[in-house]
């Protein structure tokens, strides 16, 4: 006499169940977690200032153009010399913090703080610039969040980048 025996396992159609159970747990978890912590974002938008002024400088030596960075109170723009704009400048690229964010960022360049540059200086025209032989202005950038220091961006007259995580200092 023979026997059947019934070696039953899981169906394709139930592995793919318990995979879209899993995922859609998943997803619900991530969303759950706190979002990025300012501190976290202020450090982050610095980090991508320091990875970007070294590739906009040898873009001004290779170009042979004047390049310029412009630090807004809550974010930057790199801007390239061009006569034929209306204000002698155009904007290459910029990084904006969304509305409702708390991240500052604060402008040392000869011991003359953002704020009180000159207005003129300020509108569609950068406060650093980088030229085509290799140099650049130098200045101090911090990021605080809550009136709170988070880090400190260096960038010498050589265009030497140094990201440094700020002790407890305010603006």
């Amino acid at each position: 006499m023979t026997r059947a025996t019934s070696n039953r396992g899981f169906t394709l159609i139930e592995m793919m169940l318990v995979v879209a159970i899993i995922a859609t747990a998943s997803s619900l978890v991530v969303m759950a977690l706190p979002a990025n912590s300012p501190q976290k974002q202020g450090r982050e938008m610095l980090a991508r200032l320091a990875d970007a002024i070294p590739v906009q400088r040898m873009e001004a030596m290779a170009q042979g153009s004047l390049f310029g960075l412009s630090i807004k109170a809550h974010g930057y723009q790199f801007m390239v010399q061009d006569p034929s704009s209306s204000h002698g400048w155009r904007v290459i690229s910029a990084v904006e913090q969304p509305d409702g964010e708390t991240i500052t960022l604060q402008l040392t360049q000869q011991d003359l703080l953002l704020d009180e540059s000159p207005a003129d200086e300020r509108d569609d025209k950068p406060q650093l610039l980088l030229f085509p032989g290799g140099e650049v202005t130098p200045f101090e950038l911090r990021a605080f969040a809550q009136k709170k220091a988070i880090a400190t961006l260096i960038v010498s007259e050589a265009g030497e980048v140094q990201l440094v995580d700020a002790m407890d200092t305010t603006p």
